[in-house]
């Protein structure tokens, strides 16, 4: 047995789409990571499957397709990337670039082979018929979600059968038959967006008190330790007290904002989804929502994760192969997809 932690990612978008539209004109999350598969597998060697070159995710450089198993009985799919990351210490695993996809073998530390890709694996679940996908992370393996969405968005834009390419060897746009026959002016475009799965439970206790809500509250941490933040502490305090503190030593501070509004429930559920996703217009640690009988509800970032034990022998050196993670995935499949419902 092996402990990994599964977090579960929703698909919003996966296929071509007109714009502004939200459901596609053709592709879809199933035959997306079947023509995904298909084309890799055609490569015949890891350095040959990226499908974008250089990124700005944290410390990944480039993504390398590794293997992927698909079950046949359900549409799942396994995904196994490599994230290479920049090493300076000879302390990074690395795969050998001319490795045939599927190998799982990882090379050693010392780097003998000049040419080695550093880097670590991440290992994907994808689940078409629930429309989500999820992370498994083990002791020697990244997350990767942000790079796996640009894999995904990368094979899209460039690889996918879907893609009109003219006589110059150029993309000209992406049609249903992948031939100029059918091409719309303008095309369709390709798009994977996804996001964290979370529980909805918070949510459905706030807008059951939304004709209760009063007011709005914001918190945010301060730390004292930058000369910006520290004078936002002084500023605050000045206005209370004759002799402001001295705020020299590292603290953090939390600061709490309310104001009285009663929002609408498009607007609550708004203020959940940026909240959730990291995407309001200002830092805020965190936001509550206060009734009209003095009590209140603060909403928090608990995805939907946890803990998991596969029947799996893992052998150091080596990652995991996609097919091994998918058959120790079924005995439990039902039992963690039913934390989506």
């Amino acid at each position: 047995m092996i402990e990994a932690k599964i977090k579960f990612i929703d698909v919003l978008k996966c296929g071509f789409y007109s714009r502004n539209t939200a459901s596609p004109l053709f592709g879809s999350l199933c035959d997306s990571f079947d023509d995904l598969i298909s084309w890799a597998s055609s490569k015949k060697k890891i350095i040959n499957t990226q499908t974008f070159t250089g990124t700005n995710i944290g410390n990944i450089k480039n993504v390398y397709y590794l293997d992927s198993s698909k079950d046949s009985s359900n549409d799942d799919f396994v995904i196994v990337l490599w994230n290479e990351t920049l090493h300076s210490d000879g302390t990074t695993l690395g795969i050998n670039p001319n490795s045939a996809i599927g190998k799982t073998s990882i090379l050693s530390t010392s780097f003998s082979d000049p040419d080695a890709i550093p880097g670590v694996p991440s290992y994907f679940w994808v689940v078409p018929k629930k429309k989500v996908c999820a992370t498994i992370k083990f002791g020697h393996s990244e997350t990767g979600k942000g790079a796996f969405d640009e894999y995904v968005n990368g094979f899209l834009s460039t690889y996918s059968k879907y893609r009109v390419i003219n006589q110059s060897n150029n993309i000209v746009g992406y049609s249903g038959s992948g031939t100029s026959s059918d091409l719309k002016d303008p095309s369709p475009l390709p798009n994977f967006v996804t996001k964290y799965s979370h529980s909805n439970a918070v949510l459905t206790e706030v807008l059951g008190n939304a004709n209760n809500i009063t007011q709005i509250l914001k918190v945010r941490n301060i730390e004292s330790s930058t000369a910006v933040s520290s004078n936002k502490v002084v500023d605050f305090l000045s206005d209370l007290l004759r002799v402001t503190p001295n705020i020299s030593s590292k603290k953090t501070y939390k600061v709490w904002e309310k104001i009285t509004y009663k929002p609408t429930v498009d607007e609550i559920k708004e203020i959940f989804e940026n909240y959730h996703q990291n995407t309001l217009p200002s830092p805020v640690d965190q936001v509550g929502f206060v009734y009209n009988n003095g009590g209140k509800t603060m909403l928090d970032r608990k995805f939907i994760s946890e803990k998991i034990d596969l029947d799996l022998n893992y052998k150091r050196g080596t990652t995991i192969s996609a097919n091994d993670l998918l058959i120790a995935l079924r005995p439990i499949r039902q039992s963690l997809l039913s934390a989506l419902d």
